[in-house]
């Protein structure tokens, strides 16, 4: 008797037989789950309240983060609140220890520092930032029968016709030639605003003279909650601008 051959086929019949009862006990289970019409149905008053919570506060974060830039940015605040350090050259490499590091403001790593040595493997979670969007091309800006048009293109997977009516806002910045970053705030026909990531320069175009007008101390702040309004990142408020004669 050739044993390995009858161990095999022994293997081979008991493993029909277990997927078998397998899906008979499956398929039993699926057809008690199906007499209920609603999963909710089935969720008791503190499942459900978890359930809201997390939706809730789901929706919240999408509502503040329409582009990496913001994403990057409200992550950021709050990794801070669950402990999270942002890592330097100086950083104590401790096990437990909690970071962040930021590349470009656009995407962002969290580290939790294990208890073994680094030679001994990690565990990387890797995911793209999808923020769906109409986004501005490079050159975007051009007349078509005296409208000024801008050209945009879709990110994110998002159904075009569903955008015709949502309110949209323009949120971005402008990264100048000499590595200045500048944050801009369009208020309707207020006018437009500008603001350098440091908050220490704060301006508003002039129509008149086609340029970019700087601002004193005092708007330093107003811009910035402003900017902070658009982002979606705080709640709205009224705000004193400054506005040239004739322009409202």
């Amino acid at each position: 008797m050739n044993i390995k051959r009858t161990l095999t086929s022994i293997a081979i019949i008991g493993a029909i037989v277990f997927t078998g009862n397998s899906y008979a006990e499956t398929s039993d289970k699926d057809k008690e789950e199906k007499k209920s019409p609603s999963s909710w149905l089935n969720l008791s008053e503190n499942e459900l309240a978890a359930v809201e919570k997390y939706a809730t506060d789901y929706k919240t974060f999408i509502y503040k983060t329409p582009t990496e830039l913001t994403f990057v940015t409200e992550t950021i605040e709050r990794a801070e609140k669950q402990g999270f350090k942002r890592l330097t050259e100086n950083s104590n490499l401790k096990p437990g220890a909690r970071f962040y590091d930021v590349n470009r403001d656009r995407t962002i790593s969290l580290i939790v520092m294990g208890k073994k040595d680094l030679e001994q493997g990690t565990r990387i979670v890797g995911a793209h930032i999808d923020s769906p969007r109409l986004e501005l091309k490079g050159r975007p800006l051009y007349e078509k029968q005296n409208f000024a048009m801008l050209q945009t293109y879709v990110h994110g997977g998002i159904k075009t016709y569903q955008w015709v009516n949502i309110p949209l806002a323009l949120v971005g910045r402008v990264d100048k030639k000499d590595g200045t970053v500048v944050n801009i705030l369009v208020i309707g026909r207020i006018g437009m605003f500008y603001q350098t990531k440091d908050e220490q320069s704060s301006g508003r175009w002039n129509n008149e003279t086609s340029s970019w007008d700087e601002l004193p101390g005092s708007y330093r702040k107003p811009i910035r909650n402003g900017i902070r309004m658009a982002k979606k990142l705080a709640p709205t408020d009224m705000l004193m601008m400054p506005v040239i004669k004739g322009e409202v």
